[in-house]
């Protein structure tokens, strides 16, 4: 079989290596706090990417930086010295502020980054043909597959905008390359969660008397996505 040739892609526009999806909202665009969102907010699309271990951080960095320097200018002594934290961490810095543990598949990882989108990112299997349905979005982009995605970087805020300044990655598509284990929870069949069953169900039965009552496995409770983490330089 031909060895298949990646697309060359516009200047300003990284490929990524191969990373676990987490955290995935890719099916709708959410706000990061639901049903309190921040005064001018909008309600984006966004994953988190854990990269491979091994992965090299220095193009990430580098795209990041050039998008900071065409926005905030060339010098970065003089950027804003109330910039948010970079939307890049060392996987030891995925921690849970609910439990104090690492996020799951953390421990897996070299760094993870944090990307999103206010429009619907490109979403593709292998054989590049869409996942372009929200129940098929939620079935085959779950956390804990493995994916590539490709970003662009922008700079935001600062000024009068009213946003405390910052750089982060855009989304702009995402190609499912493989599955893996589920990160938070298992995913399963229906064929895997009921047995077969001849019960009827007839409407006409008075309900209240001798209702049977419904079985429930308890899972554990999600969290949010990765917190920012302050960090001493923007870069290093």
């Amino acid at each position: 079989m031909a060895q298949t040739i990646d697309p060359e892609l516009p200047a300003g526009v990284l490929r990524t290596a191969r990373a676990r999806l987490s955290f995935p909202f890719l099916d709708k665009p959410e706000f990061y706090t639901p049903g309190k969102p921040k005064p001018n907010e909008k309600p984006k699309y966004r994953a988190c990417l854990i990269l491979a271990k091994g992965t090299d951080s220095r193009p990430y960095k580098e795209l990041l930086r050039a998008a900071g320097k065409q926005y905030f200018g060339p010098d970065e002594a003089r950027w804003p010295r109330n910039m948010r934290p970079l939307p890049i961490k060392p996987c030891s810095e995925g921690i849970s502020n609910r439990t104090g543990k690492p996020y799951a598949g953390m421990d897996e990882g070299e760094f993870f980054i944090n990307v999103s989108s206010e429009r619907p990112p490109g979403l593709i299997r292998m054989d590049r043909t869409y996942i372009d349905t929200p129940a098929a979005i939620k079935m085959e982009l779950y956390a804990g597959c493995w994916v590539r995605a490709t970003l662009n970087a922008y700079g935001y805020g600062g000024g009068n905008t009213g946003f405390q300044p910052g750089i982060s990655f855009g989304l702009r598509s995402i190609q499912k390359l493989g599955d893996g284990p589920p990160l938070g929870g298992i995913m399963v069949t229906a064929e895997e969660e009921f047995a077969p069953s001849e019960e009827f169900v007839d409407d006409r039965v008075d309900r209240g008397a001798g209702a049977p009552r419904a079985t429930a496995s308890v899972s554990p409770g999600t969290s949010s996505v990765p917190a920012s983490t302050p960090v001493k330089s923007l870069f290093d």
